[in-house]
């Protein structure tokens, strides 16, 4: 019998053991449960900070692109504007070739007009001395 008490006694003491152990292990497992829900809560916290971040990103990113379309317009204006001053420039310069010409053509007319006049003025001059000495 007296196995037989210590064999129950041994027993006791094992399902003790092991209700310890199991209990260790509970709370090993909820200490650990613990954590990783701290973990998962920080994990969502950094990925709520990663989306503000990634938004914001993106807001900067539209602005850019906002700006940079509006500098293209001006550019494509500023070009515009640059062919038409061309444009009006080659009008100008033309006009300018065509008024120089105007002008020394109507140079040489005076030219010419002039000598004619000297010419006619030779001419009255004669005349009138011609015309002094059959009165006198």
């Amino acid at each position: 019998m007296f196995f037989k008490n210590l064999f129950k006694d041994n027993a006791a003491d094992d399902k003790d053991l092991e209700i310890k152990d199991l209990t260790e292990d509970n709370e090993r497992l909820e200490r650990r449960v613990e954590e990783v829900k701290s973990e998962r809560d920080a994990e969502i916290e950094k990925s709520k900070e990663i989306a503000e971040h990634d938004r914001e990103t993106q807001e900067k990113y539209v602005q850019l692109l906002e700006e940079k379309s509006e500098k293209f317009d001006l550019y494509l204006d500023y070009q515009n504007k640059a062919k038409e001053l061309s444009d009006e420039v080659r009008r100008l310069k033309r006009e300018l070739a065509t008024a120089l010409e105007n002008e020394k053509k109507a140079e040489e007319t005076s030219e010419t007009f002039r000598a004619d006049n000297e010419k006619l003025q030779k001419k009255i001059t004669k005349l009138e001395r011609a015309n002094k000495e059959t009165s006198a």
